[in-house]
Order: structure tokens, then C-alpha cells, then sequence
């Protein structure tokens, strides 16, 4: 029998970066600490490179990067597995990705989702607990933390590299766990084509999909033999000071793997304890009154997981970003286009921030299902 606990996203900030380092896990664990102990093995989605030095890379969104030293604490939580493929594990360029490789190695914490180049990156984790083989993949979005054939970076959402891995991992383990860093942010549902994404993902052999990326709790799904969770929240990301009280909520899961046997399942939700004083580090447990809240929420977005329902919600949700993203594309029509051209404004309308945006716009799966959206529902 194996204990296997997964977190969302671990991100040191300004608000608790020193206790990062000085690797106080009392302080910021606080009483899930307990629960992290004990498992047997525990991973996170590490949302920032470690680095000895700043090495921003030009993109549009912000840039993340904390000092290596910051693993003290992650080190001494157990946890002992981090998933690296996300949109800001490449921030610092490869400079970067190579320093959060060596420490990660050095302090034998195991990694995946990302490389030092595709192949490496797209490669699958596979432990052994008890002769419980137990692999993981890793997928996300493709934003500017791409890894190619010949550049490192994060491993991109690819469903032939899925499909030949899927089969293989089938035969050799009793258990698979798919950790995909895409979707809306600060939204509890899935989009439509991630929702289909995901039931693909079970359909095909999957047994638990875990969706993170969004920073919010969201909707759960059982699916035929398997679960998929549409996001867990943060794990230790202090939103400090937000408005968005979501922000400030989350669950590990906690998995209990036998062969032979279903999975069972609990979920450990938990605040980030700056929700009551901005001053306040770190985690903790819902109480009881919270917990009760917690599972009502979580049963009111599962509830919706219906395909008109989803898409109701997604459509409200694209027709409110719709100026937005439609500033950002901002067409413009023959005429525009020959004075635009012939007078070489473009050169000042498209910056090359103003690119940079429009191709994660672009790129992104989750930022072109939202324009395709709103452009069918405008023509």
C-alpha cells in the first residue's frame, strides 16, 4: 500500500520567501505538516525556478524566480517529487532551468515535466512504493516555457506523445497519475475542450488527472474508472495582499494506492493563513464550519460538470474578457491596413511586448479557445 500526497503550486513570495530559506516548515506547514510527514510520498508543482542570479527571459505575464536556497524548506517537508512542467519554470531561460535542475539533484528530490530539451522533458516518472509501481506524467500549455528538440524547457500538451506513452505505462505500472498546468486561471471550471481533453486522458488508461494552474478550487469529476480534479488551489503561493479571497484556499489529495484495489481518496483542504492578518505565514487547516463550507462549494462546481452547463459558464466567461482580448488583436480593416503599412505604424502599434502577448494569445491553448469563442459568437 502506498500514501501519495499532491499539492498545487509552491511558489515562494516577498511574504514568507526568508522562511523558504531558513527551511522554517513548522511556520509554514503548520499543522498539515503532520500529513506530509507521513506520507510516503509527497509532490508539488514548483511554479518558479530556483536561481543563483536574475536571468529574465522577455515574455508577456509576470516573471518568477526565487533564490535556490528556498528548497531548504521544501526539502524538509518530504516533499520529495516536483513537477516542472509549468508557464514559469523557464523565466530565468536556461540559465535558470540548469541551476533548479542541480539543486533539485543535489537535495535527491526527483523531477519531471521538464528537460533539457523535449525528449528529456516529455520523459514520465515512475516510483516504486511497496511494489506498488505508481508512474506520473507531466503536460502544460504552450506558453514561453516551451521545451523543443533542441532548447530545455517545459513539456509541452501533445496527445501522440501521450498516446504512445499511455500504452506502455499501462502495461508496466498499477497505477498512472497525469498532472496537466493549463485552463483559466481564477476559474473552477474546466473549458470545454479540456474537459474533452481530460475524459481522454481517462478513457485511455488514465487513473487520476489533476489540473492545476488555475490558483482557485474547482470542480471534481469521477469519470468512468478515474477521477480528474479541475484545480486544488495553491499550495504556498501567499496571494498577500489580493481581494480575491479564493485565492487564499486550496486542498492537498491524498491518495491511497493498493493493487488490485480502487483508489481512495481524501481531501485535505486547507487557508493560507494570511487570509486573517496579512502579517500571518504559511498554511492551515480548514475547522470543522470550514471544511463544511469547502465540501458544499466543491459539490456546487461539480454539479455543473454537465456539457451545457459548461458551456454556459464558458461563454459568460469569454463574453466578459471579450474587450479585452480583443483589444489585444485589435483588427484592422484594408484601408487601415494600407495606411498602417504605408506609413510604417505598425512598428508602433506592435511593439515587441505587444507581439509577445499576442502570441501567447495565440499559442496557449486555453488563451485561443477563448478568442475562437468570442469571434464565433460576434460572426
Amino acid at each position: 500500500m502506498a500514501t501519495i500526497i499532491i499539492g498545487g503550486d509552491i511558489c515562494p513570495t516577498k511574504n514568507d520567501s526568508s522562511h523558504f530559506t531558513a527551511g522554517n516548515v513548522d511556520l509554514l506547514f503548520n499543522d498539515l505538516l503532520p500529513e506530509l510527514k507521513c506520507a510516503d510520498s509527497v509532490i508539488a508543482n514548483l511554479e518558479t525556478p530556483l536561481i543563483e542570479k536574475l536571468t529574465p527571459i522577455k515574455k508577456s505575464g509576470k516573471v518568477f524566480g526565487v533564490h535556490y536556497s528556498a528548497i531548504k524548506a521544501i526539502k524538509n517537508a518530504n516533499i520529495n517529487i516536483l513537477n516542472l512542467g509549468n508557464n514559469h519554470i523557464f523565466d530565468h531561460g536556461h540559465i535558470g532551468l540548469e541551476q533548479t535542475f542541480s539543486t533539485l539533484t543535489h537535495h535527491q528530490i526527483k523531477y519531471l515535466g521538464a528537460g533539457n530539451n523535449l525528449h528529456e522533458a516529455a520523459q514520465p516518472l515512475t516510483i516504486t512504493i511497496d511494489n506498488t509501481i505508481i508512474s506520473f506524467l507531466s503536460y502544460t500549455e504552450n506558453e514561453f516555457s516551451i521545451a523543443t528538440h533542441t532548447t530545455g524547457g517545459a513539456n509541452p500538451i501533445s496527445l501522440i506523445d501521450f498516446t504512445k506513452k499511455i500504452s506502455k505505462l499501462r502495461l508496466e505500472s498499477h497505477f498512472v497519475i497525469l498532472l496537466y498546468h493549463g485552463g483559466k486561471e481564477y476559474y473552477p471550471y474546466p473549458t470545454p475542450q479540456q474537459k474533452e481533453l481530460c475524459e481522454f486522458f481517462i478513457d485511455m488508461g488514465v487513473d487520476i488527472v489533476v489540473c492545476q494552474h488555475s490558483h482557485v478550487i474547482g470542480a471534481i469529476q469521477n469519470y468512468n474508472h478515474g477521477i480528474i480534479f479541475y484545480g486544488q488551489g495553491n499550495f504556498l503561493f501567499d496571494p498577500t495582499p489580493h481581494p480575491n479571497q479564493y485565492l487564499y484556499s486550496g486542498f492537498l489529495i491524498k491518495l491511497t494506492l493498493q493493487k488490485e484495489t480502487p483508489i481512495k481518496t481524501e481531501l485535505l483542504p486547507f487557508f493560507h493563513r494570511s487570509l486573517f492578518h496579512k502579517s500571518l505565514i504559511g498554511i492551515q487547516k480548514m475547522n470543522d464550519d470550514e471544511c463544511k463550507n469547502f465540501n458544499e462549494m466543491i459539490q456546487t462546481y461539480s454539479s455543473q460538470l454537465t456539457s451545457v452547463n459548461i458551456n454556459k459558464h464558458w461563454v459568460n466567461l469569454c463574453e466578459e474578457k471579450a474587450p479585452l482580448y480583443l483589444s489585444v488583436l485589435q483588427g484592422h480593416g484594408k484601408i487601415r491596413r494600407k495606411i498602417i503599412t504605408t506609413l510604417g505604424l505598425h512598428k508602433i502599434l506592435y511593439s515587441k511586448k505587444a507581439l509577445r502577448t499576442i502570441k501567447n494569445y495565440i499559442s496557449c491553448e486555453t488563451h485561443r479557445e477563448i478568442i475562437l469563442t468570442i469571434l464565433k459568437n460576434r460572426l
